[in-house]
């Protein structure tokens, strides 16, 4: 089943990396269609569903089970991601950056933070859904609902992990700035 959309939650959007105007047409799925942009070439969702309304399905419990919108079984990805997980966190053990904090902005049911206990001493996660986040607290050591506003001003971390994440952000560049404030500068490490 398919979220039909009405129109009040719908928006034309510009670029979201360069705010051009311009482009051409990749593929239509109606109402939505994704557009590649004539000045950067990225490709992007236009109209898309406002902010609020994505943000709703990001919130419910249904997101990582068995709705209408997201995965149709999260848990049952858990041995597979697991598996994942630590490959990547072994290679970045391998590029020596691991270490002290990690912050992982949606962390899920905190499978990552987990795997990511014997490489780092401080594991923090963030997540929208109520049921993914009691779940990842289990996991981590600290785990935050909501957006990065939901971070205290004062948190900086050494390493930052998004995973399948960034292709959900409406303002990719507003979003990177805004972790980068919790990143540690690499002096400090």
């Amino acid at each position: 089943m398919t979220y039909q959309a009405s129109a009040s939650e719908l928006e034309q959007v510009p670029c979201p990396l360069c705010g051009t105007r311009e482009n051409v047409l990749l593929h239509g799925f109606s109402p939505y269609r994704v557009l590649r942009c004539l000045s950067c070439q990225a490709a992007y969702l236009s109209p898309r569903l406002i902010d609020s309304a994505m943000r709703r399905f990001y919130e419910d419990d249904k997101y990582f089970q068995d709705g209408d919108i997201g995965y149709k079984s999260y848990r049952q990805q858990e041995l597979s991601l697991r598996y994942s997980f630590r490959h990547f966190l072994r290679q970045l053990n391998k590029r020596r950056l691991t270490g002290g904090s990690l912050l992982e902005v949606g962390c899920g049911y905190g499978f990552l933070l987990e795997e990511a206990k014997p490489y780092f001493q401080y594991r923090v996660g963030l997540d929208f859904s109520d049921a993914v986040v009691t779940d990842a607290r289990q996991r981590a050591d600290r785990v935050y609902q909501g957006g990065i506003d939901s971070i205290p001003a004062t948190d900086v971390y050494d390493c930052i992990i998004l995973i399948s994440v960034i292709e959900h952000v409406y303002t990719p560049i507003d979003f990177i700035e805004q972790l980068c404030a919790h990143l540690r500068p690499p002096e400090h490490w």
